[in-house]
């Protein structure tokens, strides 16, 4: 494993694969611990603390020492800085930092964590180059994707480009057109990242890695296909404010990813969930989590911007599965079920392994029930481990079951599994 920090690549990865080894990439991420190791590529605010912490508020795993001493959580790791559970949650409702929480990010306000420097590189965890702007920096920055969609991106970027006051960062997903290139040829005020080897479209991922280049206060998130008002940056800015986020009020169903966010609220909800693979939903469960964070949603006029017209076939052709309806139902189960756990355990404490478990037991499901021709659709979700509970001397695990079944008509019952 290598960890990134924009560093020549190709040596490590040919040798790795000449004696066939497996070479991942660590993406350089914005933690204290990183930014305590690259000093010069990721610069560290001044600590605001919030004084609460989720493995303070609710054990989410069981951590020891060697000693048997039992901690909160993994982040500390110097047993001299050893408290009871019980003296560091006093501490911290009495405002005062335990010892051992200085510099972890579940306690660290969104304005205080780590951030890429300016003129930094933070690349991604496949092959990314990113050019970097220099400058004060703008109010807003706009991100866009492309994997095979150059033909929509030359209608689209100039006059996004064209938005004053906004920086545009585009990221060329191993786009088979080579996007990036004739992005810098043509536009060259625009900032492009660029992901190498990656065979499927991953659009949550891409618009991470456009926001980790962002300078900004604010992000706009706008798809290839998504023609902006040559105004819309002087119109919108003025009406953004504290406590919202910003959509698109359009009646077509392809503007509906188009969102303007403060770039902390952003941070702050963990960004667009990269479990999500495929056609739809990433957008919604974003605006879900922002909601939940007690963002509220806004409206901009629809007449602002609007979508190319296309084919189908041209939001899918990137994707593993194809069928954009079997897609969308598989990612709108996994929001849903996340909405649930999040509601009966609270946000935040399903760690992404366990995010990526209940994905891929979402998506067998629904493919194995369209391959069979059944309409109705079964899961199982086990809970994880950490909410295992325990009954005189036994051990009781717990499974969600979910049945999926075509809308029934109206006036009747709906069916169960």
């Amino acid at each position: 494993m290598s960890v990134n920090y924009g560093q020549p690549l190709d040596a490590v990865r040919n040798y790795a694969r000449a004696r066939g080894f497996s070479h991942s990439v660590q993406v350089l991420q914005a933690k204290p611990d990183y930014a305590r190791r690259y000093p010069d590529l990721l610069e560290t605010p001044p600590p605001r603390y919030t004084y609460r912490c989720r493995y303070l508020a609710r054990p989410l795993k069981r951590y020891y020492d060697i000693e048997g001493r039992e901690y909160p959580c993994c982040f500390i790791k110097d047993a001299r800085l050893h408290e009871p559970v019980e003296a560091m949650q006093a501490k911290m409702a009495a405002g005062e930092l335990p010892a051992g929480c200085s510099g972890c990010r579940e306690v660290l306000a969104a304005d205080s964590l780590p951030r890429p420097r300016a003129a930094a590189s933070v690349s991604a965890p496949i092959d990314t180059a990113a050019v970097a702007d220099s400058g004060p920096a703008p109010a807003l920055s706009i991100v866009t994707t492309c994997k095979g969609r150059l033909a929509h991106l030359q209608q689209t970027l100039p006059s996004i480009a064209a938005q004053a006051g906004a920086e545009v960062i585009v990221v060329d997903y191993d786009c088979p057109e080579r996007s990036g290139a004739w992005v810098e040829a043509n536009v060259p005020q625009a900032r492009v990242v660029r992901v190498a080897g990656a065979p499927f479209f991953k659009i949550a991922h891409a618009r991470n890695l456009g926001a980790a280049q962002a300078r900004g206060e604010w992000l706009a998130f706008v798809d290839a296909d998504m023609l902006l008002e040559p105004d819309f940056a002087a119109r919108a800015m003025p009406l953004l404010g504290e406590g919202a986020y910003y959509r698109l009020d359009s009646a077509q169903a392809a503007a509906f990813g188009t969102v303007l966010v403060r770039r902390a609220d952003f941070e702050a909800v963990g960004g667009y969930d990269e479990v999500i693979e495929g056609y739809g939903t990433e957008d919604r469960d974003l605006y879900l989590r922002l909601e939940a964070a007690g963002r509220r949603r806004e409206l901009l006029p629809g007449a602002w911007g609007r979508s190319l017209e296309h084919a189908r076939e041209d939001s899918v052709r990137h994707y593993e599965i194809k069928d954009s309806a079997l897609n969308q139902r598989i990612n709108a189960t996994y929001v849903q079920i996340k909405q649930d756990l999040a509601r009966q355990f609270g946000a935040g404490f399903l760690a992404p392994e366990a995010r990526r478990g209940i994905y891929a037991e979402v998506r067998r499901a629904f493919r194995e029930a369209a391959a069979s021709g059944q309409p109705a659709t079964r899961i199982n979700v086990t809970l994880p481990p950490a909410l295992d509970v325990r009954l005189y001397g036994w051990q009781m695990a717990r499974v969600w079951t979910y049945y999926v079944n075509p809308a029934p008509p109206p006036g009747t019952g709906a069916p169960r599994g």
